[in-house]
């Protein structure tokens, strides 16, 4: 058995695109899936929960209480063994859990543990790197002043663009589009840092895997589709804040308040 998580924030659309690619692609899989719905508060999630009753439950909240939190109220539902964390715009193609399942126990062979993400492929069919190094403040400067898009192979920024996503690598942090990996590992963490609404989160999270000797894989011959940006997409302003807010609390708790407030001075006189 293996518990899916999916937090839908008026996001249906995509939440109905994916459950059907899971039902057509993992239908021989035992899955459990919870999907947490954040007060979308729309007829959607009506339709929604009548077309996939058979196949999904619906944990209904009364308010938005962000991506973290609405994750770890999936995971408080959860009790298989493994645990998949999946965004509405991820899409299936082909069955993976088994893959997935299988690197596991493979790793746990060589008393390995890691939370895994796969290869995510954009809407055009080419490789999104997913993989980053710990964000630094160096690594904000270089990618403000362009070194990501015009020296990519140097590595100065915290996006891996200079991997090429084509080999399993153990890194700093997989994209949390799509995690997977024991429930008891996800328990160890305590789940995600709910003082992140939305953004970073999964940074945080992966950084706490790491530095609990858990570890972070990127698997690179399992690959799924995905969209990105579908809760925020409709709304770059409101997607650009919140990311800005998701950093700004990423660089608090992990560098402190003057690292956190050099970062928002980037932003002003650099980034913008």
């Amino acid at each position: 058995m293996i518990d899916v998580i999916i937090v839908n924030f008026k996001t249906e659309a995509f939440v109905a695109r994916l459950l059907r690619s899971m039902k057509l692609h993992e239908a021989e899989n035992c899955l459990n899936v919870i999907v947490v719905d954040n007060a979308s508060l729309n007829a959607d999630i009506v339709s929604l929960e009548r077309e996939f009753k058979d196949f999904a439950k619906f944990v209904k909240l009364p308010k938005n209480i962000g991506f973290g939190r609405a994750c770890n109220i999936g995971l408080s539902c959860c009790s298989s063994p493994f645990v998949a964390i999946v965004n509405p715009d991820i899409l299936f193609s082909k069955s993976v859990f088994p893959m997935l399942k299988n690197q596991v126990l493979l790793d746990e062979k060589n008393s390995q543990s890691y939370l895994y993400g796969p290869k995510l492929i954009n809407e055009i069919g080419e490789v999104s790197p997913s993989c980053y190094k710990q964000p630094t403040l160096f690594h904000q400067l270089f990618h403000a002043l362009g070194f990501g898009y015009f020296a990519p192979r140097l590595g100065l920024v915290s996006k891996m663009v200079e991997f090429d996503h084509l080999q399993d690598r153990v890194v700093d942090i997989v994209m949390g589009a799509f995690l997977f990996g024991r429930r008891e590992v996800f328990d160890r963490l305590s789940g995600f840092d709910e003082q992140f609404f939305v953004f970073f989160e999964d940074v945080d999270l992966c950084l706490r895997a790491r530095d609990q000797e858990v570890g972070v894989k990127f698997l690179a011959n399992i690959a799924l589709k995905h969209s990105g940006g579908s809760s925020t997409a409709d709304n770059i302003y409101l997607r650009r804040s919140l990311w800005l807010q998701g950093r700004h609390k990423f660089y608090q708790k992990w560098y402190g308040h003057f690292i956190a407030s050099l970062s928002v001075v980037l932003v002003l006189f650099v980034e913008a």
